[in-house]
């Protein structure tokens, strides 16, 4: 479907690909309702400055939340990162101490490795 590059701006406001949305719409009728729908408040978010097309601001929000996520890790006490690097270890490679991890060092040495990473308070 041919859109106007308005109409395009429009339905990016709400979805991430507007041609491709558009280009999936079973009618027509459905893609100019849409745009008719969102037009206001695509209007809106434009005057108001610093405008973001839903693609960017579901972007940043993805980047927010992993900085959330890092910030929380970082701040874990010492056996709450142990348990988030033992959980990336293979469980297939927990039945034996000398069973060998996907980088070519045992699954003893791994686990040491962790232990010395993020040691137990004294």
């Amino acid at each position: 479907m041919d859109l106007t590059e308005r109409q395009l701006a429009i339905l990016n406001h709400v979805v991430e690909e507007a041609q491709a949305w558009a280009d999936n719409a079973k009618k027509e009728a459905h893609v100019l309702d849409k745009i008719a729908r969102h037009e206001a408040s695509y209007d809106e978010a434009v005057a108001k400055g610093e405008y973001k097309t839903r693609k960017q601001r579901d972007e940043a929000e993805e980047k927010a939340l992993a900085k959330l996520k890092k910030d929380k890790y970082d701040k874990a006490p010492w056996d709450g990162k142990r348990r988030v690097a033992y959980a990336k270890l293979n469980q297939f490679e927990l039945i034996s101490d000398d069973a060998i991890v996907g980088n070519g060092t045992s699954h003893r040495d791994a686990v040491l490795a962790i232990k010395e990473k993020f040691p137990k308070p004294e």
